[in-house]
């Protein structure tokens, strides 16, 4: 259910009213790190099995494949991870990074080869099953890639996701000069919550009306526990004491 944040001024006008995204911009590192291990996992099997039976062995056990699946999916996440490959802003932006993936990805490789080598596991987990997980392995993850990004790029483009945690208030010709594109990069998110001042010529009239502005914000923040306002404005007014207000929302 969208919620709307909406405040009248008295000619009528809607003075703000952005619809909260549907979905929190913050769990998509978690889901697309999931999906990374899942594809590893299930690159592990798929190699191991179609190795053994491309060389007429009977089917084996799966125990050993989702072991090596399981730890080449630990190290290649942790590894990404501590580049931001996972962050939003990251994902959400065209191409697909293909150096990066490979580069981690056949390091990881080397790093699982030489402790293989060291536990002596040759037993339960033959050499060919393992190059042919090794080759597998970043064809899935380059795949879910590409995929991840078109979704993403589709849900930003609908407003799907945004950041629930945070309003911006500002001026009607600053917030309306922001692209998905621009609040990506500054925000973090594609859609947050908006409260647009008002437009009013008659200085009295207007001080009225953003009075209700920042206090309907005040009372979205308190009652969502917003951990950020952001200001968008032409010129900051002293008289309106909005960044004061703000900051009050905070307390």
């Amino acid at each position: 259910m969208s919620i709307w944040s909406g405040v009248r001024d008295k000619s009528g006008e809607e003075a703000l009213g952005t619809p909260a995204a549907a979905f929190s911009s913050g769990a998509i590192p978690y889901l697309l790190s999931t999906a990374d291990a899942l594809i590893i996992l299930l690159s592990s099997i798929a190699g191991g099995i179609g190795y053994q039976l491309s060389i007429g062995n009977p089917t084996p056990s799966i125990l050993p494949f989702c072991q090596i699946g399981l730890l080449a999916s630990f190290v290649h996440v942790l590894r990404m991870s501590g580049t931001g490959y996972y962050d939003f802003s990251d994902s959400a932006k065209p191409g697909v990074e293909i150096r990066e993936i490979l580069v981690v990805w056949f390091s990881t490789g080397l790093l699982l080869a030489f402790l293989a080598f060291l536990l002596k596991v040759g037993v339960d987990y033959s050499r060919g099953a393992f190059v042919a997980f090794y080759f597998v392995g970043p064809i899935g993850l380059l795949g879910v890639r590409k995929l991840t990004k078109t979704m993403l790029a589709s849900a930003v483009h609908r407003g799907a996701i945004g950041r629930r945690d945070i309003i911006l208030l500002g001026d009607f010709q600053e917030i309306a000069a922001l692209e998905p594109r621009d609040m990506l990069v500054l925000f973090g998110a594609a859609e947050i919550n908006r409260f647009t001042l008002s437009r009013e010529v008659d200085p009295a009239m207007r001080a009225s009306t953003d009075h209700r502005i920042v206090q309907a914000a005040a009372d979205f923040v308190r009652l969502h526990n917003c951990r950020e306002i952001l200001l968008a404005l032409l010129k900051l007014q002293p008289q309106h004491k909005l960044a004061q207000q703000a900051l009050e929302m905070l307390d």
